[in-house]
């Protein structure tokens, strides 16, 4: 079902005016949600939105945590299942984003930790 999808959106991205083409990334990431964020992640892919999607995953403001953990799991079996789409400087671009997420739990869960009652 999910590379359906993938294809349909591929299609109407291949067909769009030029004009819509460059806003089409940004379009489908507006539109994401926990539903279809697979589906979403995989059609930047294919589509080249590559660094609108890291960009993304690393500002928290534009997608909450629990679509960005979907996301992320998305990102990482397209790597697993399709690596020959990723270029070097793609895998450069989505280890300086994960580098940034980890930073980030980490901070989270040391806050929560230090808010912890002492025993």
């Amino acid at each position: 079902m999910v590379q359906e999808q993938v294809e349909a959106l591929r299609a109407l991205y291949v067909r769009a005016p030029s004009g819509l083409q460059t806003e089409f990334t940004s379009l489908l990431l507006a539109n994401s949600s926990r539903v279809n964020g697979a589906v979403v992640v995989h059609a930047m892919i294919e589509i080249g939105g590559l660094r609108v999607l890291a960009d993304a995953l690393k500002n928290t403001q534009a997608v909450e945590a629990a679509k960005r953990a979907i996301m992320w799991h998305a990102l990482r079996e397209k790597i697993a299942h399709e690596s020959h789409l990723f270029s070097e400087e793609d895998l450069n671009i989505i280890e300086k984003a994960a580098n940034q997420e980890t930073n980030r739990a980490r901070s989270i869960i040391a806050t929560r930790v230090r808010r912890l009652p002492p025993h």
